[in-house]
């Protein structure tokens, strides 16, 4: 892709142990390499804090914030939102899994988009 700007995936964990590596793993994998991952444990009773810290120290581009008490996933949303750097924004659940490709083809379809719009308002 000729531009490559940041996409900022944010996730939000909770108690996620069983889970939460295969989905950071499925984010390390992504074919759009210009991401940056944040993730805020909400409070997890589980080893969730300790795998994602894990991820953190190995990796440059993944930032871990944690919630000293569960505020739900509203709030950890917005308050990634806030932190985010990135020009782009999307979400991952502490359980899912993106295809390699996932945030590649998203980025296109969004440049697509835009392009569409911009020719029919030019029309």
């Amino acid at each position: 892709m000729s531009e490559n700007k940041t996409v900022s995936v944010i996730m939000s964990v909770y108690n996620a142990e069983t889970t939460v590596a295969k989905s950071i793993e499925s984010l390390i994998g992504q074919t759009y390499e210009n991401l940056e991952i944040l993730l805020v444990d909400d409070s997890s009773s589980d080893k969730t804090l300790n795998i994602c810290k894990e991820y953190e120290s190995n990796f440059k581009n993944i930032h871990l914030f944690r919630n000293k008490n569960n505020l739900g996933l509203t709030k950890n949303l917005n308050f990634l939102i806030n932190k985010s750097s990135g020009e782009y924004l999307a979400r991952q659940d502490s359980d899912d899994i993106s295809e390699p490709s996932r945030i590649e083809k998203q980025i296109i379809l969004l440049k697509n988009t835009i392009l569409m719009v911009v020719q029919q308002e030019q029309k």
